[in-house]
């Protein structure tokens, strides 16, 4: 089967070596008959190009945010000049999501774009073949190329994702989400366009994943959540499992003043 990778940065020592983002697509993948290999390496453009390179992809994905931009479009650029058409490279993330087919990110080097949620996306891509859509043959919500511009946003029915634990990989700093999506569009959050999109990760899953995470005693645990649990209700509900996890620290976000009940439920 040709090589398919997702690439990550580790960016500090001893954090989890694969982001959230491409551990669920990678699972997700391959309970559908793809293998997809993780790549981990510092933040920076040389060694991921080498990583990269030195397994021979036919695909390689690649989740760009704020800060990673400038090294991501750098690293498309290289791959497509050392590869040409021998590599598919693929990017989504913040940095597509939310942004427009003006943005660096769409004009860069890269072949397919990703907005929204990648898991079902990637796999339709790979199922159908990175060319059929560069042809113009296959369209796939949510993803564009740069001849066909696709606003819409990828989607996953989040109770089709099954756990990422166990881990396949040692870390003592590891990522959890529990919700995805946000009530509120603040000004200064990195994800503007989660406006009232709430999905919820089955409750009954995350009972067992914080067994788990309280098991292996990790050293962090980072809550990726917009707002812990989403809304108020739920968020009790995971508090109270938070208290499994005692000597981990954890970090998580939540609305200071989630006073508007006609956007959401008070969340604080």
């Amino acid at each position: 089967m040709p090589k398919i990778i997702l690439n990550s940065f580790q960016v500090k020592e001893g954090h989890c070596p694969h982001s959230l983002g491409a551990q669920s697509i990678s699972k997700y993948c391959e309970n559908r008959g793809y293998e997809v290999e993780l790549v981990s390496s510092p933040l920076g453009v040389k060694q991921s190009v080498e990583n990269i390179l030195s397994l021979d992809p036919i695909v390689c994905g690649l989740s760009s945010n704020y800060v990673t931009e400038p090294h991501i479009t750098e690293i498309a650029r290289i791959i497509k000049q050392e590869r040409e058409d021998k590599t598919f490279v693929i990017i989504g993330g913040p940095s597509v999501t939310y942004s427009s087919n003006q943005s660096k990110i769409r004009k860069s080097d890269a072949d397919i774009f990703v907005k929204g949620y990648g898991e079902e996306a990637f796999y339709q891509i790979l199922k159908n073949t990175p060319k059929s859509i560069l042809e113009g043959k296959i369209k796939i919500p949510g993803v564009s190329t740069k001849n066909f511009s696709n606003e819409s946003m990828a989607s996953v029915d989040l109770s089709s994702l099954s756990s990422l634990f166990p881990l396949g990989f040692e870390t003592d700093h590891v990522y959890w989400e529990t919700a995805r999506g946000c009530a509120f569009s603040c000004i200064y959050c990195a994800h503007p366009g989660q406006k009232n999109q709430f999905e919820y990760i089955p409750f009954e899953r995350i009972i067992k994943e914080a067994d788990y995470l309280a098991d292996k005693r990790f050293r962090a645990v980072y809550i990726t959540d917009p707002i812990l649990g989403g809304k108020k209700d739920r968020s009790k509900e995971i508090l109270k499992l938070l208290k499994k996890l005692n000597g981990s620290f954890i970090t998580a976000e939540y609305h200071p003043i989630a006073k508007d009940v006609s956007i959401s439920p008070y969340l604080a």
